[in-house]
């Protein structure tokens, strides 16, 4: 059985994002899968960043929240356990 491809489970996400009420945009420009605006982009900024797990480093998660951060976005990691279920992750900075 084979993992389903990047274009696949990005698909499943804008569907499922959309279904949510969310508008889905491209986030290339952060670094990142998509971006997400709870209302019509030209009226808001967005409001999260979203990141398909790829086997990212730890160093490249935090790089990207770091991204984010600093263009007031909240980090959305999506992990998929098979074609169609996946889990979200909210990453945050935090200071020791």
């Amino acid at each position: 059985m084979s993992f389903p491809s990047l274009e696949f489970k990005k698909s499943v996400l804008i569907e499922h994002f959309k279904f949510l009420g969310f508008y889905v945009n491209d986030g290339i420009k952060y670094g990142i899968d998509f971006l997400l605006y709870t209302d019509d982009p030209s009226n808001v900024h967005s409001k999260y960043g979203v990141l398909i797990e790829n086997n990212h480093s730890f160093f490249d998660l935090m790089s990207v929240q770091r991204v984010c951060n600093s263009v007031k976005k909240e980090l959305i990691v999506v992990v998929f356990k098979n074609s169609t279920q996946f889990e979200l992750f909210s990453v945050e900075r935090f200071i020791v």
